[in-house]
């Protein structure tokens, strides 16, 4: 049954990224009234240099994990499309008439003006970018400066890749191991509403070759400097959109009427609805201002969340263990809420960093210690042995880089997690083999033959070694093992793979797809209806049923 129900994932995974195939397009059900207004956002990437400091192997290796990861955001993010082709404007101009025939016209160009730049002085082909002209009183241009380049095709974003040994790059000689900077990302240029529609990532060359073999890791970092590129960013926060109340085509959405950024304490709260609505959801709290924390230094607004309490989200500062990072839905609701994209929150991960604490847990009324984490193998001070430290589910990653217990697999019984330890001398944090059994059990092996039950909220006591073990606050937090990420699949190899089916659209609700699948704005990281496809109508009846009930049904066992 193990084998079918994974043969089952394999071929839905096959059907599900056929979308990503030539005149295929797959419209999620709950945008289908407005699948003729927006579109799965097309990522272009822009590969510049990379063999200038890395090699052709580690160039593939990256330009791999970009691919998969513009294929997964093909799926998840929906755009008003931009004309073809997509040039960018520039910003050449020193004066511009006030009044007459060519009020708001360019008179005068930048003395200096040589193209335009964009972060580590990266410099725009001019192929991407607009004509350039200035007018004097005459109706027509009086000189074109520049002309039009040929632009990028079938593209709503132009995302400029480098792996060069910038300044920042540089720093990493005196930070320490948890602290170097392995990539960042900005904006570029804006286009309609402000929406972003071109950035900059850079890889450090340095730190890429650490982590080059790292598929799933590198794969994240990409993640998470595209979303900051595409607009998760301090200088973008106050330029998001109120699209609430316009047209499907959200052509005049204004910027949010209200205050979105209110300090709290030392951080800053996000407030636009759909992030304080998923945050009231995920932490079950009814507060009408219970906004996303945002991390500072110094008193200064960073483009990250508050790791404390958003720990594990995509968009935190650190980059840990993959099985240990989450697209969240608060980061999800913040891009909804940006105005310029619409989000297929079907490709939610199930976060469970915390879930229904409450709302003291984030206003900061309640410590975040406990006698035992609630999800202690995200965040715990366990190291391969033990940890001089009491087990604090807020305790910061970098203070001690080796704290994450073996999590196990998916098709092991016997997973490692982080358990409180209190002797009468000492209380650490240790790593424990438990198993989850029937209806939340919790067993811990105590001695290479001996395993005890660990109740709820309840204490092990082992009197012949002095030792009392702290049970888990959450059994179901406890034993949660998460399915496999669809944006750390192999999308490339899948499009590949993929017979192309028909012209024509296909919307499909995938609002349960996750059940079994389970120079500006820089931010630097230590890091259905009855439509089928063709794959249906092999087999004369509801495969995706047969395996959604396969799948599920071995995930429960």
């Amino acid at each position: 049954m193990v084998q079918l129900a994974r043969l089952c994932s394999y071929l839905l995974k096959l059907l599900i990224f056929s979308s990503l195939v030539n005149n295929f397009e797959w419209v999620p059900s709950y945008v289908a009234g407005v699948q003729n207004v927006y579109k799965p956002i097309r990522i272009h990437p822009y590969y510049s240099n990379l063999n200038y400091e890395l090699n052709d192997s580690e160039a593939d290796i990256l330009k791999n994990s970009v691919d998969n990861i513009i294929l997964y955001l093909k799926q998840l993010l929906l755009v008003f499309p931009n004309k073809s082709p997509l040039l960018l404007g520039r910003d050449a101009c020193k004066s511009s008439w006030t009044n007459g025939r060519n009020k708001g016209k360019c008179s005068q160009i930048k003395k200096d003006y040589s193209g335009e730049i964009c972060d580590d002085n990266f410099l725009i082909p001019d192929k991407h970018l607009e004509a350039f002209y200035t007018w004097t009183h005459e109706p027509l241009p009086d000189k074109t400066w520049y002309t039009d380049g040929v632009g990028i095709s079938n593209a709503d974003y132009i995302l400029y890749i480098q792996a060069m040994s910038t300044n920042p790059c540089l720093t990493n000689v005196h930070r320490t191991n948890v602290n170097r900077v392995t990539a960042y990302a900005s904006y570029c240029k804006l286009g309609e509403m402000d929406r972003p529609v071109a950035g900059y990532v850079n890889f450090c060359p340095s730190e890429f070759r650490e982590s080059k073999n790292d598929q799933k890791r590198l794969r994240l970092t990409v993640l998470h400097e595209i979303f900051h590129a595409l607009g998760f960013s301090k200088d973008l926060f106050l330029r998001y959109r109120d699209c609430s109340m316009t047209s499907e085509s959200n052509e005049n959405c204004a910027v949010w009427g209200y205050p979105i950024l209110r300090q709290h304490g030392a951080n800053y709260l996000l407030l636009t609805p759909t992030v304080v609505k998923a945050m009231q959801d995920h932490f079950t709290c009814n507060k009408t201002e219970f906004g996303a924390p945002l991390m500072t230094i110094n008193g200064v607004l960073q483009s990250h969340w508050d790791s404390n309490i958003l720990h594990g989200s995509i968009m935190s500062h650190t980059l840990e263990n993959p099985e240990h990072i989450f697209v969240d839905p608060v980061t999800l609701a913040a891009m909804q809420d940006t105005g310029w994209y619409k989000v297929n929150f079907s490709y939610t991960d199930s976060y469970p960093y915390a879930k229904g604490s409450g709302c003291d847990y984030v206003t900061g009324t309640t410590e975040h210690s406990s006698q035992s984490c609630s999800f202690p193998h995200v965040r715990s001070t366990c190291d391969s042995w033990y940890s001089t430290k009491i087990i604090n589910c807020t305790i910061s990653a970098e203070n001690n880089p080796s704290v994450i217990c073996d999590s196990g697999t998916s098709d092991r019984t016997e997973i490692t997690r982080c358990l409180q330890e209190v002797t009468s001398m000492s209380s650490y944090g240790k790593c424990y083999t438990v198993q989850c059994l029937g209806q939340n059990q919790v067993w811990v092996k105590v001695s290479e033959n001996n395993w005890l039950l660990c109740p709820e909220k309840g204490v092990i006591e082992l009197k012949y070694a002095d030792v009392k073990i702290h049970c888990p606050r959450n059994v179901h937090l406890f034993c949660y093992k998460r399915g496999p990420q669809l944006y750390l699949e192999d999308l490339v190899s899948l499009q590949t793979t993929t017979t192309t089916p028909s012209s024509r659209v296909v919307t499909h609700d995938l609002k349960n797809m996750y059940s079994f699948t389970s120079g500006i704005g820089r931010a630097d990281d230590i890091f259905g209806n009855n439509s089928r496809s063709g794959f249906h109508h092999v087999y004369g009846f509801d495969f995706t049923l047969m395996c959604f009930t396969i799948i599920s049904w071995n995930i429960n066992l």
